[in-house]
Order: C-alpha cells, then structure tokens, then sequence
C-alpha cells in the first residue's frame, strides 16, 4: 500500500512538471501572406503548366516552338511566383540551405501522400499523415546537415492546398509543437485560412560538426475539415542566415 501511495505522488509530480514545462513554452503566431484560392479548373491548368516547365527543364519541349501562347502565359506565370509554386527561380536561402532528408510518423499512402511532398516547393501535392484520426501526436521531422546555414524561420501551408473545395474538406493544423535536436522550444499556433503562415523563429543550427540539425512539428490540435479526419500540409519551407 506504501508503494502505491509513493508511486501515485511520483506520478503526479511526473505530471505536475509537464503540465509546468508545456506552460513555459512561448506560442508563436504567424504573419498572413496572401490568400491561395485555386478553383478544380486552375488546379488542371496550373497541374498541365507544371508539366510543361518540366519538359522544357529536360529539353523535351521548346518554349518558343512548342507551346501556344496560353501555355506560354501559364508557364510565364509559374516562373514569376503566380501560381501553385512556392520556389522559383533565383537566388534565395536555398542556394546554400535546405532540409537533405524528410521522415514523418505515418503516411496516409507513401505514393500519393508521402513526406517527401512537403517540401518539393509544389502545393499540388501534400502530406498527409496515416493515423486514423485527427492525427493527435504524429509528426514530421526536417534534417539539416551539419554546417548547414542557420534556420530563423518556417513558411507553412497549412492545409490541402489543391483547390480551396479540398481545403475545406480535410483537416488542417490548429496548433503544433516545434522541436529542434528533440527539445521542444515551441507551440505554433495556426490560423485557419488557406495562406501561407509565416513563423519566425531564434536561428538554430547543427549542435556540432558530426550531428545533423532535426526540426520536428508533432500535431497537437486541428481545425477538423468538412468531411475527412485527415491533417493534410501541403508545403512547409524554410528561411535563414549565412547565404549570400
């Protein structure tokens, strides 16, 4: 009876320091950018003008010879940071920095919906995590290699960005733990709107020259989607110091 009465207190205590540890946590908020409305329409053409700059990119297609001139204007658009691209073309933090591996708790499907989709610079495409509900405590996890530049702060887009009738439908983060080298520095605290969601952050980088730098978001709340229970993020980016 002893014993249970210490283990019960202990555990309590256990409890008590990780209610007091979650309260110390500072709760970022985002700044807005602008909001992404794709109807199913845009999303086709948008989806045939990526395919397009691709071809191009591996010379199968010519720009001048091959493409109408609605297709130029498409593949003009997506050069200039228009349409469902996150990354285009120029000089920015990516020259020098950049996640070299990507794991998450679960995948809804690894061919459709896998890790890998959200960080490929393309919101036609997402991760979806696999639990079969909400998604309560599954994570995703960005290594950086050591000696990488420094990370100061994360874009997210937050939700199935595809076209705004999938947005609505799917479940999208309400808040989420941040954590660097498996110390939890964090709570992000996510708007529900169909934008990206800028959270800036103290730089982190490698602990030294032999360990990669692992940020990690793990779901803690969600905003539920109109019909499904899944938490879909379409892209989470990065920006930092050190390049350039």
């Amino acid at each position: 009876m002893k014993f249970k009465i210490i283990f019960t207190r202990l555990f309590l205590v256990a409890l008590t320091m990780q209610a007091a540890f979650a309260q110390e946590l500072k709760i970022l908020k985002p700044a807005i950018g602008k909001l992404i409305m794709h109807t199913p329409e845009e999303q086709r053409n948008w989806a045939s003008a990526i395919d397009l700059l691709k071809k191009m990119e591996e010379g199968k297609l010519n720009y001048s010879t091959d493409l109408s001139k609605e297709d130029q204007k498409l593949v003009d658009q997506l050069e200039l940071g228009m349409g469902p691209l996150t990354y285009s073309p120029g000089c920015s933090w990516y020259c020098g920095g950049g996640p070299y591996k990507i794991l998450a708790s679960s995948e809804l499907d690894t061919l459709n919906y896998s890790a890998d989709n959200i960080h490929d610079f393309n919101l036609q495409t997402a991760w979806v995590e696999g639990k079969s509900d909400f998604g309560i405590g599954e994570y995703i996890e960005f290594y950086f290699k050591a000696g990488s530049p420094r990370v100061n702060r994360l874009v997210v887009y937050n939700g199935y960005f595809k076209n705004h009738h999938l947005w609505k439908s799917n479940a999208r983060l309400k808040q989420a733990k941040l954590y660097v080298n498996g110390r939890a520095i964090a709570l992000l605290a996510f708007r529900n709107v169909i934008a990206a969601q800028s959270f800036d952050i103290d730089p982190v980088q490698s602990p030294n020259e032999q360990d990669d730098l692992v940020i990690k978001l793990e779901i803690t709340e969600v905003y539920p989607g109109t019909k499904y229970t899944d938490v879909v993020i379409s892209e989470i980016n990065f920006d930092g110091l050190d390049v350039h």
